[in-house]
């Protein structure tokens, strides 16, 4: 929920190639505008390869000012990184990276389903979980109107409320 550290592993849908647009200048030809590069500084570097750490607030506060349009990502010395993998005479005279809000959406989609995964899980295990609400066992309209709440509810609040069960039924069968 809060991103990940530099030192952690990443799940494979939080990386991706990002889409490298260089403007390239050669002498004989003047300049040539939004050229794709990434797959060409891709073999030199990991320069095209994007390791999204954001949390999941931070990656909704994201998708809410900019869903439509490529999400541009700050990346230093990327122009001299694609005059690496350029041939002689060409030279990059700027570059920019960026990527589709289609690897944000996914991200969202999957933390929002990890909850309701463990809870159908569980249901399959025959572990019952118990309404959140309070310490009595809960009705099954109870589990009913829970699960729909957490389908209404913002993803943090579903995983700490899925937490708190698991702990309290960790509790209850060491006890």
């Amino acid at each position: 929920m809060d991103g990940y550290e530099e030192e952690d592993e990443l799940l494979n849908h939080r990386i991706w190639e990002l889409m490298v647009v260089a403007t390239l200048y050669n002498p004989w030809r003047e300049y040539m505008r939004s050229v794709y590069v990434s797959i060409a500084i891709q073999y030199r570097e990991k320069a095209s390869i994007y390791h999204c750490r954001s949390g999941i607030g931070e990656i909704e506060s994201i998708l809410a000012n900019n869903s439509d349009q490529p999400v541009s990502v700050e990346h230093p010395n990327l122009a001299q990184v694609v005059n690496v993998s350029l041939q002689h005479p060409w030279s990059c005279a700027n570059a920019s990276a960026g990527f589709s809000p289609v690897h944000l959406k996914e991200i969202v989609g999957r933390a929002r389903q990890t909850p309701l995964k463990l809870c159908l899980e569980c249901e399959r295990k025959g572990i019952d979980l118990h309404y959140f609400g309070g310490d009595d066992d809960a009705s099954h309209r109870e589990r009913k109107d829970w699960m729909e709440t957490l389908k209404q509810e913002t993803t943090k609040i579903g995983l700490r409320e899925v937490w708190h069960a698991l702990r309290d039924f960790a509790m209850s069968v060491q006890g």
